[in-house]
């Protein structure tokens, strides 16, 4: 059996369709069915090799056997044809009683290899490369099927005014003098966090769930976190119990050698 009635037969033992394998990796469909019919030259061999390891994966086979048995084909294939081309042009040579030119497919393949027909060699090229140029805008063009995945949303820290601080802990660190100090911020829930170190902007960074924010700064940093149940604070390596209730924000305050973490909730 040839490499690309195996490629047939490995997919069909499997259950999978065609279109499904279309729609996970954007090949198109008809560039599917041509490789599973042997037919590997209507696009560029790189195009192949990469269109066959996407094939590969998606039915289960290991991208190096299939790539191997793919140069065998081919090779094997390249054999074959270039043996045709060379009894052809033998036949071509011997003496004939009819000086009229043949006019079956092999003389008519003699005629476009001849050297001496550098127009008709062009056009063909240049066919070959329109042909590509559509199929690959065709490619490209093509709409996806997944949805287009919304950012997050970003949720802005209400004015200070209309929160009331419920609770404080401070903490003296005399390692917050260096020229850089990290902290980070754990989430065990998405998180919105404002950063304002030093003489920096303010930076806006949403932490996924299960994701860590590391930063460094030299004496000047607040942290405001939302919500305060989502945020775990640890400054120089020692973690900072938060605070817990849900609706509320977590600020974390350093200045010098002086951190103080508060909570503030909705009056």
């Amino acid at each position: 059996m040839a490499f690309h009635e195996d490629l047939k037969s490995y997919r069909l033992k499997q259950n999978i369709t065609l279109e499904e394998i279309s729609d996970r990796t954007k090949i198109n469909i008809n560039t599917l069915k041509a490789f599973e019919e042997g037919d590997f030259s209507s696009l560029p061999t790189t195009y192949v090799r990469l269109f066959l390891k996407a094939y590969a994966k998606e039915i289960g086979m290991t991208e190096e056997e299939v790539l191997r048995n793919y140069e065998n084909e081919v090779q094997f294939a390249g054999q074959s044809e270039s043996q045709a081309r060379k009894e052809s042009a033998r036949r071509a040579e011997e003496p004939s009683s009819n000086a009229k030119p043949k006019s079956d497919a092999s003389g008519q393949r003699i005629l476009l290899n001849s050297p001496n027909q550098p127009a008709t060699k062009k056009i063909i090229v240049s066919a070959i490369i329109l042909i590509l140029i559509i199929v690959f805008g065709k490619l490209a063009m093509r709409p996806s099927d997944e949805p287009e995945k919304q950012p997050p949303a970003v949720i802005a820290p209400p004015a200070l005014s209309l929160f009331e601080k419920s609770d404080s802990l401070s903490w003296g660190l005399s390692g917050l003098l260096s020229d850089s100090n990290a902290v980070e911020v754990g989430a065990s829930l998405p998180v919105t966090l404002y950063i304002k170190r030093d003489s920096l902007p303010t930076d806006t960074v949403l932490v996924d769930s299960g994701q860590v924010y590391l930063n460094s700064f030299v004496k000047r940093l607040d942290i405001f976190a939302y919500p305060s149940n989502g945020a775990a604070f640890v400054l120089m390596d020692q973690p900072l119990q938060p605070f817990n209730p849900a609706n509320s924000w977590t600020q974390l305050k350093v200045r010098g050698a002086e951190s103080i973490l508060y909570s503030y909730s909705l009056k």
